[in-house]
């Protein structure tokens, strides 16, 4: 039976049962919430008792959740012995600090993003087995995936290479029936929100953890070094007072698929065209519009509402802006 899939990143299990009420997720028969734990779980030694990587998956049962009491008894998936042992050995990193899960459309496949690592993992939602590995290009600033989104049509997955300062992309391929044959990471979709020559320094990784599972994993294409440090208006692409630090942070997609909203660790933020190859920029805003260390959004109907953030280390002033939808 098909299961709705529900996910947590960086919230309770109990501020979730709070904020959706018994009647919200009742509706919904035969449903999982999956939860993110970054403590890390190898490693762990008298001089080392926090670990150094690894992490948790929980995954609870609406069957367990709707008992009165609900009853904890998750699904426990240690993210570095049952799900991606050989990372270290593949990728040249173990997976670390699994900082969210974001499921596919129709909740078959869940994307698992390690902020620390840099890499994209790719799970099975029904058999809760790994099927591919990836980890994000090695930038000059450095490597990580803060958070992947998944497109409204299923097609494509964007990484947020946070400190990479990129935007990159997986294409889901499928078959004329529209079942999943692959896992495509395409290199040549990369864009550097910074630019300049010297700023490629080591090309995604593509593992196939299950090689029975007919799903292919793969790299296509090389990630462009020396891109444009200027914007299509002509305006540099990071800069003092303009966009300061072009960390990615969350790429939040349109409902039509087409353009991805790139907030930005210094402010700013850049709307791309996340259906051409290499991926380009169509429109551009200032920190003065969309303040520093926005992560959120949603796209309805053809609008986009954005959480702008704030410079603030614990985001005491929230705004959000409404994109209107002759942009998308």
């Amino acid at each position: 039976m098909k299961k709705l899939i529900l996910c947590l990143i960086g919230v309770s299990l109990a501020v979730f049962l709070a904020l959706f009420s018994e009647q919200t997720y009742a509706r919904n028969s035969g449903y999982e919430v999956w939860l993110s734990d970054q403590g890390n779980t190898q490693g762990i030694t008298s001089t080392t008792p926090d670990g150094v990587y690894g992490g948790k998956v929980r995954i609870y049962d609406s069957a367990d959740l709707e008992k009165k009491p609900p009853v904890n008894n998750p699904l426990v998936l240690d993210i570095a012995t049952d799900l991606f042992p050989n990372a270290l050995s593949t990728t040249g990193s173990d997976v670390n600090r699994i900082h969210g899960i974001i499921p596919t459309p129709d909740d078959k496949y869940m994307t698992l993003n390690f902020v620390a690592s840099g890499h994209l993992g790719i799970v099975d939602g029904e058999t809760k087995q790994p099927v591919c590995l990836f980890r994000s290009t090695g930038t000059s600033t450095g490597r990580q995936n803060h958070m992947s989104t998944v497109s409204p049509d299923g097609t494509k997955i964007l990484i947020a290479n946070q400190n990479g300062r990129m935007l990159e992309r997986v294409d889901i391929q499928k078959n004329a029936a529209g079942k999943v044959t692959g896992f495509n990471y395409n290199a040549a979709a990369s864009i550097d929100v910074v630019g300049g020559t010297g700023r490629i320094l080591a090309q995604p990784i593509a593992v196939d953890v299950n090689l029975g599972d007919n799903i292919n994993c793969t790299v296509s294409g090389q990630v462009a070094d020396g891109q444009p440090t200027f914007t299509p208006n002509g305006n540099p692409k990071q800069a003092a007072g303009v966009r300061p630090t072009n960390t990615v942070i969350c790429p939040i997609i349109s409902d039509k698929s087409r353009h991805a909203y790139l907030t930005l660790g210094g402010g700013g933020m850049f709307v791309v065209d996340i259906t051409a190859t290499p991926m380009k920029i169509v429109a551009e805003y200032d920190l003065n519009i969309v303040h520093a260390a926005g992560c959120g959004g949603h796209a309805a109907n053809g609008f986009m509402m954005l959480n702008t953030g704030t410079s603030g280390p614990i985001f005491p002033n929230l705004r959000f802006i409404g994109l209107h939808k002759t942009i998308l």
